[in-house]
C-alpha cells in the first residue's frame, strides 16, 4: 500500500523549520490523486506559457521525481497557482516558478537539492535552496484540503467496506502507522532522536486508507517518543477515546 504524496508536503516544514533535515536519502512519494477531493479544484494548466516539465525527458523523471508526468502537472499547476498570487511578485517568471516547484519535489525524493539537477533546470542551486523552504510553507498550509478523516456516517461505512472487502473484518476505516525520517539530531538531545529501528529520525502519526490516501497526519516528534504516548497525546487518538467515530476503529501498523 502506497502512502499519498501529501504526506510529505506536510512532513517537510517541520524538518526545514527545526533544521533536521539531512543528506540521507528519504523514501519514495508515490503518485497523489488529485480526484480524491473534491474540495480541491485543479487549477488552470498554464500549458500557454514555456512549459520547463515538457522539456524533461521520462528517463529524468523516473529517476529523480517520484511521479509520474501527469501527477507532476497537476502538482505543478497547483502550486504556481498559489505561488503567483500568494507569494511571487510581479518580476518572477511563471517559468522559473515552475522550475523551482521540481526542484523541491526532487529535493523532497532524494533527500538532498544536487546541483545536477538544478543545472538542468537552468536555475541557481542557492536560490533554489530558499524556493525549497517558500514552496515547503505553502505546501505545509495546504495540506488540510488534501488531509481529511471520513466525519460522516455514509463517509466512514464507505471506507470500512473497503477495508471488510479484503479482510472480513468490519468497522474498519483506516491503518495507523508511524513514519520514520532520519534527521540529525540536535546537540545534546541525541538519546530523544534514537528510535528503536536504531537511527535518528523524527516520527509522524498517520492514519490512511485503503488507497493510501491520507486520513490524519500528526505533526513532528522525536523518533525515540514511544508510539503508545503519541497516539494518547493526538488529536485523532482523543477522538477515537470519546467514540467521536461512532464504533469505527483503526488497525496499527508499522511504516519505517
Amino acid at each position: 500500500m502506497s502512502l499519498a504524496g501529501a504526506l510529505w508536503f506536510a512532513v517537510q516544514d517541520d524538518l526545514f523549520t527545526n533544521g533536521l533535515c539531512s543528506n540521507s536519502s528519504s523514501p519514495s512519494i508515490s503518485n497523489i490523486a488529485p480526484d480524491k477531493q473534491s474540495s480541491v479544484s485543479e487549477p488552470t494548466s498554464a500549458s500557454e506559457t514555456h512549459s520547463v516539465l515538457d522539456e524533461l525527458d521520462d528517463c529524468l523523471i523516473s529517476q529523480t521525481l517520484p511521479f509520474n508526468r501527469r501527477c507532476l502537472r497537476f502538482i505543478v499547476d497547483f502550486i504556481q497557482a498559489r505561488l503567483k498570487k500568494d507569494v511571487f511578485a510581479a518580476g518572477h517568471s511563471l517559468t522559473s516558478a515552475e522550475a523551482n516547484i521540481l526542484a523541491t519535489l526532487a529535493c523532497y525524493a532524494q533527500g538532498s537539492l544536487s546541483g545536477k539537477i538544478t543545472d538542468r533546470l537552468g536555475i541557481d542551486q542557492t536560490a533554489a535552496g530558499e524556493a525549497v523552504k517558500t514552496i515547503t510553507k505553502l505546501l505545509a498550509d495546504t495540506s488540510p484540503d488534501f488531509i481529511t478523516f471520513p466525519n460522516s456516517y455514509n463517509d466512514r461505512m464507505g471506507a470500512a467496506q473497503a477495508f471488510k472487502n479484503l479482510s472480513g473484518i468490519p468497522h474498519v476505516v483506516g491503518v495507523l502507522g508511524y513514519l520514520h525520517v532520519k534527521v540529525s539530531p540536535p546537540l545534546g538531545e541525541e538519546h530523544m532522536y534514537m528510535n528503536a529501528l536504531g537511527y535518528h529520525s523524527v516520527m509522524m502519526q498517520v492514519v490512511f486508507d485503503m488507497d493510501g490516501n491520507l486520513l490524519s497526519l500528526e505533526q513532528c516528534c522525536p523518533g525515540g517518543t514511544p508510539e503508545h504516548t503519541v497516539w494518547e497525546k493526538s488529536d485523532i487518538g482523543r477522538q477515537f477515546c470519546i467514540f467521536q467515530h461512532g464504533h469505527a476503529w483503526v488497525v496499527d501498523g508499522m511504516i519505517s
